[in-house]
């Protein structure tokens, strides 16, 4: 579950869903989102965001991080990358790896 809020000094608008925001996502899948502009669930939003920000185990990203992630990183073992040059046919929507784990 993903979710995207976009404000301007004109509206908001609040998107949750299941949508990634690359090229599989909007080239290769079938993505379910919610759209609202409702204030109330906009605050709800924001509450929530904020309890996960301040949560014990959410850390700031540092460089330490991210080089530690590189350490055990690699491009070649990346099933989600693998799979991002797969042809698809529209006929045979197969769930990714990730996908058939959970199902």
């Amino acid at each position: 579950m993903k979710g995207y809020l976009f404000e301007s000094a004109y509206t908001k608008k609040l998107f949750i869903g299941s949508s990634n925001l690359s090229y599989s996502a909007f080239e290769k899948s079938h993505e379910l989102n919610l759209a609202t502009d409702d204030p109330q669930d906009i605050s709800n939003y924001k509450n929530i965001i904020t309890e996960l920000i301040n949560h014990e185990s959410c850390f700031e990203l540092t460089q330490d991080i991210i080089d530690a992630y590189s350490e055990v990183y690699s491009e070649n073992e990346n099933f989600i990358l693998r799979d991002e040059d797969k042809p698809i046919s529209l006929n045979n929507i197969q769930p990714n790896i990730v996908q058939a784990d959970c199902l």
